[in-house]
């Protein structure tokens, strides 16, 4: 015999339909329920990982300044030599202007 969907609706009535209702609402609770943890998951990597590259930026520009510092120490530093070079000359110079006259 030919099943109908529609004869068992007519017969059971509204009781089939609201179990019918029941149980899609069950399944799609259940998918409602594993798509939110799904997306939880993917946005917690999303997080840790935007985390990591921010850490990982922070450390290159920790680095970067690092290396500026250094430079500007050195930087300074052979300008100080060269300036207490020229006036270790000067000096010599005045020295041995000195020594002449005398």
């Amino acid at each position: 015999m030919y099943y109908n969907p529609c004869d068992t609706v007519c017969r059971w009535g509204s009781l089939f339909i609201k179990e019918a209702v029941a149980l899609m609402l069950v399944a799609t609770l259940d998918q409602l329920i594993e798509k939110k943890k799904q997306l939880s998951l993917k946005s917690m990597f999303e997080g840790r990982q935007q985390l990591k590259q921010k850490r990982h930026e922070e450390e290159l520009e920790r680095e970067r300044n690092q290396k500026l510092e250094e430079e500007k120490r050195l930087y300074v530093s052979s300008v100080h030599a060269v300036f207490y070079f020229k006036l270790f000359c000067c000096l010599f110079m005045s020295i041995k202007e000195l020594s002449i006259i005398f």
